[in-house]
Order: structure tokens, then C-alpha cells, then sequence
């Protein structure tokens, strides 16, 4: 005779009441049937729906399904709680009322979210553009983009298993099972879908072991229960399953599974003993977490709802409003000095003392995105570039920087060399059209000064004139638009440009090779001279000014750079 003692019981099951004490006939008899009853705490709710097996109701006669395991939400509502009903996340196309904690369907079509105000949109499903504006959402044309330009077809972001091509602005396949992002190589993962686990020494993207749900880290030796459990769960270490928090809006309740000890992001403990502690279902907020209620993003509140006392990443504190303020510079982790400026960067960073960005010298993925990829054009510094600029007007090429930079490349008005981006402002595009020795630059913290690095120029087999196109938008039309060139476009360095170490541009061959750096940007930044590092005064580093060839040969001390040398 044996028993079931120690018997792990497969997902979908629970160990038997007693189970040490329930006898079989011998090890083979040692079965889930004999050993476990099938329960519903391991079956996970589809969307719009909440899970039962809390109210008793664990254990079933056949196997779980939603009609045994679930209730229905509230109409519109994504996620409600287990305990209450009250709705926690809404659908597609509703917003969450924070007074009734029910979803209201927004009024525009085809919303994400509509926080602000149930006829315009303030985000967009996956697939889809968002006019600002107008607060509409349009589907995009081209499947592969997550979400695009007004064109509908340019890919702004990619799905996860796709590859942003920042020349062409398609979304390209990744070619390894399980990749999310795929940034230096197609066929190497460098984060995974979810159900995958990723391999940090081979790169590659695993079907994950543990399949509990709401577990972080099965135990070893049987899968079916956790040793490490999701935010807003604590382990019962009588089944070794993860269970909800009773308390509201927990990360961790191991303590106690009715008061949290740490609170999710934009949530604080509740604080307030002038008023009631419970909700609008009559349940006790005292020892859970209740929201912020900054006008912006918080990532704790815990002195006052009303305002932010930490940030999420990205963002800094004014302490002054209680607000949590967006980092204008690219990819800061803090900004906490100046916005425009990042002091601190995300791991595979670098920060540029010059510019005040953070810089990836190489790919690497960020909040599901890539950086560091090599694209027509770099980013320079925040402000509009060139003595004289050529605007071509709010909406008139598109709400993109590749439409900016194809718009620029089709407009023979347009040197070529710099061109100006509204990105934080009305997405106006404007190309420098004077020929100064030294880049200009007005600061303006809501434009964008990025150079040109590639002349998307191609060469017409049967004309000695060249052609650039590029598409691009009005509010009214939509069209291609084609300009004649009768130039070659070549680079040469700026001119008389030496380093603090009084080294000129040909000292740089070491260090740059064919258009590009091959050291960090901090390396090149060290040695700035008159506005311009190796990196924007060279022509091998990528840098350099873009001239017509005629007015290159009529320049008799000017040099310019062969790519094919």
C-alpha cells in the first residue's frame, strides 16, 4: 500500500483534502484522479470576465471552464475585481469613470482610450494612426506597423517579432522563434515575446517551463507550484498556488493578503483620516492603495494623492505642483536638473555632455523599441539648424521624421546637409537652405536639428539627371512628390576645423571608418571644438557638409570625401 503524500498535482488540479492520508494500492496508482481534485484556481478568465474560485467555489465535478470558473464583468469593462466586480481596466473604446468605477463608451470611433473627453480619441489600437488634432484614429494600411504616420502605410513602431528598417520605415520579421525585439540581428533575440524566456548566453528566446498562472518562478521539483509569485499575488503555501491580494491596487502582500506592502505605480497608501476609507462599493480602502490624483503620472503619492512625491523613468519631480514632467531629450532615464537634458541613462546608454542625450552605440531595445539603429539621419541637438531655413508648412509633409527627411531630400531649395523637426510641437518640417561655414543653431526645445547622413539621391540609367522622391501629405491630398536634381551631392569636412587636441579630420581615420564612429560618443565630445565634434565637422565620421559637386570643384582649398575611397 502507498499513499498520495508529496503527490504533485498537474495544472488544473489541487492536492485532495488530506491528501497524506488518502491510500492507493501501489506508486503506479499514485494519479491526479486519485490524488487532486480539478479546481478553478488555476484557470485563467478571458477578458471581461473575473475569476469565482475565491467564493469557495476551487473545487469542480469536470474540468474548468468559464461557465464554472467565471462571472462577467460590468458592460465594457476588460478586468474587474475578483471581490467586488468594480472595474479596474475598461475595453477598447471606453473610459474607466472614476467616480462610479464603470465604463463609459467613448463617442469617436475606433479609440483606444478617451480619457480626456469621450469624443476624441487619445490613443490608438495597435494598427492605427492618431491625429492629435482632430483626436481620430485611421487604420493604417500597412498591417506589419503597430502604429504609423498620416500616410498610413510609413511604420512609425512594430509589432512585437518585428524589426523597425529605419531607411525604409517597414516593419521586418524577426526570424528567431519567440523574439519581441530583434534590434542588432534578425535572427538574434534580445527580449522575448510573452510564454518565452530569454537565453541571455545564446540569445535566443525559450518556451518557458513554468506555465502557473500569476507565477513568476515554479519550484523545481514540481511545476505545478510557485516559489515566486507576480505583483498584486502572495504564495499559499498550503497549495503552493498564487493568490490575489484581498487589499486594492498591491504589488506585494506577503504580510497579510488584505494589506499591501508595497503599492502599483501611480498608487500610494491611503493616507487621508478625514474621510471615509471605503469605496463607492462600500469595501475598506485602509489597508490597500488608492490612486494618485496628480494631473500627471505618478509613480508614488504617498504623502498626498493629490501629488507625485517619486516619478517613473522618464519623467522628473517638480516638487513646488506635485507633477511628474516628461524629459524632453532622448532616452533619459532622469532628467532632474533640466528637461531638455538627461542626467542619467538606461543600461547600454551613454550620455553626450554636449547635447545632453542619452546615446546606444550600438542596437539595443528600450521599452519595446529599438535604439542605436543606423538610419538616413541622426539626431543633433535640440533647436532649429541653419542661418536660413525653408519651411514647408504645419501638415504639409506629413507627422513624421522620415517624412520630414524625404520631404527635404525631393526639394532642391533644401542644402541637404540638416533639416529642422517640430516633434514636440505642431510636426512642422524645415530644411536649411544657407551654406555657412559652421552650423547655426537657435535653441528650441520643442524642434529637433537632425544631419543627413544618407542622400537618398538614385541615378536615372537613361538621363544624366538624378531624381529623389518621397510621399508626401496635405490635409487636403496625397501624392508623390518628384524633384530633378541636376547635381551630384558630395561631402566635404567643414573647413578649417581642428580639435582641442589640435587634431583635424584626417587624424580621425583611426577612429572612424566609412561615414561612421567607431567609439562612444563621449569620446569625440572630449575634444569639441567651435560647435562641432569629429562626429558633425567629418566627413569619415559621418559628419561633414553636403554640397553640389560643381560648387565643390569651384572651392579650390576644399576637399571633399569619396565614399567609394
Amino acid at each position: 500500500m502507498s499513499t498520495c503524500d508529496g503527490f504533485c498535482c498537474p495544472l488544473g488540479h489541487v492536492a485532495v483534502e488530506n491528501q497524506a492520508e488518502v491510500a492507493v494500492e501501489n506508486q503506479a496508482g499514485r494519479t491526479a484522479d486519485a490524488c487532486c481534485d480539478e479546481w478553478c484556481g488555476d484557470f485563467e478568465c478571458p477578458a471581461g470576465y473575473r475569476s469565482i474560485a475565491g467564493d469557495n467555489l476551487f473545487h469542480v465535478g469536470e474540468t474548468p471552464d468559464v461557465q464554472q470558473c467565471c462571472l462577467a464583468c460590468s458592460a465594457g469593462c476588460k478586468m474587474c475585481r475578483r471581490t467586488s466586480g468594480e472595474c479596474e481596466e475598461c475595453q477598447p473604446g471606453f473610459r474607466l469613470s472614476p467616480i462610479t468605477s464603470q465604463c463609459e463608451a467613448c463617442a469617436a470611433t475606433d479609440c483606444e482610450t478617451c480619457v480626456d473627453d469621450l469624443a476624441m480619441c487619445d490613443s490608438c489600437p495597435s494598427g492605427f494612426h492618431l491625429c492629435e488634432a482632430e483626436g481620430t484614429c485611421t487604420e493604417c494600411e500597412n498591417t506589419a506597423c503597430l502604429s504609423c504616420a498620416s500616410d498610413l502605410v510609413t511604420c512609425n513602431a512594430c509589432a512585437p517579432g518585428f524589426q523597425l528598417d529605419p531607411f525604409t520605415s517597414d516593419c521586418v520579421a524577426c526570424t528567431a522563434e519567440g523574439c519581441s525585439t530583434c534590434c542588432a540581428s534578425l535572427s538574434v533575440c534580445d527580449s522575448c515575446k510573452d510564454g518565452f524566456t530569454f537565453d541571455a548566453t545564446a540569445s535566443t528566446c525559450v518556451i518557458s517551463v513554468c506555465t502557473l498562472p500569476n507565477c513568476q518562478m515554479c519550484n523545481s521539483d514540481c511545476i505545478s507550484t510557485c516559489d515566486v509569485c507576480e505583483d498584486g499575488y502572495h504564495l499559499d503555501a498550503a497549495d503552493g498556488r498564487c493568490k490575489p491580494c484581498m487589499a486594492h491596487n498591491c504589488v506585494t502582500c506577503n504580510a497579510d493578503p488584505g494589506t499591501c506592502d508595497t503599492c502599483e505605480t501611480n498608487h500610494g497608501f491611503f493616507q487621508d483620516d478625514s474621510r471615509f476609507g471605503f469605496d463607492y462599493f462600500g469595501f475598506d480602502l485602509t489597508q490597500g492603495c488608492v490612486q494618485c490624483g496628480s494631473t500627471t503620472p505618478c509613480l508614488t503619492c504617498s504623502q498626498n494623492q493629490s501629488m507625485c512625491d517619486s516619478c517613473p523613468e522618464g519623467f522628473a519631480l517638480d516638487w513646488f505642483s506635485g507633477v511628474c514632467d516628461k524629459c524632453m531629450s532622448s532616452n533619459c532615464k532622469t532628467c532632474n536638473q533640466d528637461l531638455s537634458k538627461c542626467d542619467s541613462c538606461f543600461p547600454g546608454f551613454e550620455g553626450d555632455r554636449v547635447t545632453g542625450h542619452c546615446w546606444a552605440s550600438e542596437p539595443v531595445p528600450l521599452q519595446g523599441r529599438c535604439e542605436g539603429m543606423t538610419g538616413p539621419f541622426t539626431f543633433v541637438t535640440m533647436g532649429t539648424c541653419g542661418k536660413h531655413i525653408h519651411w514647408f508648412g504645419c501638415d504639409a509633409v506629413g507627422d513624421s521624421e522620415m517624412d520630414c527627411y524625404n520631404a527635404v531630400m525631393a526639394e532642391t531649395r533644401c542644402s541637404k546637409d540638416y533639416f529642422t523637426f517640430n516633434a514636440r510641437g505642431d510636426k512642422n518640417c524645415g530644411c536649411k537652405t544657407s551654406s555657412e561655414d559652421e552650423l547655426v543653431v537657435y535653441p528650441d526645445c520643442l524642434v529637433d536639428c537632425n544631419k543627413i547622413l544618407v542622400v537618398n539621391i538614385t541615378e536615372d540609367p537613361f538621363s544624366n539627371m538624378t531624381t529623389t522622391t518621397t510621399t508626401c501629405e496635405t490635409s487636403a491630398t496625397q501624392g508623390l512628390l518628384e524633384q530633378k536634381a541636376e547635381e551630384a551631392w558630395h561631402c566635404i569636412d567643414v573647413e578649417g576645423w581642428i580639435d582641442t587636441d589640435s587634431a583635424n579630420c584626417a587624424d580621425y581615420t583611426e577612429s572612424c571608418e566609412f561615414g561612421s564612429t567607431t567609439k562612444a560618443t563621449s569620446f569625440y565630445a572630449q575634444f569639441a571644438a567651435g560647435g562641432h565634434s569629429a562626429r558633425t565637422a567629418c566627413c569619415i565620421c559621418g559628419g561633414g557638409v553636403w554640397e553640389p559637386m560643381e560648387a565643390v570643384e569651384r572651392k579650390e582649398s576644399s576637399k571633399w570625401f569619396s565614399w567609394a575611397r
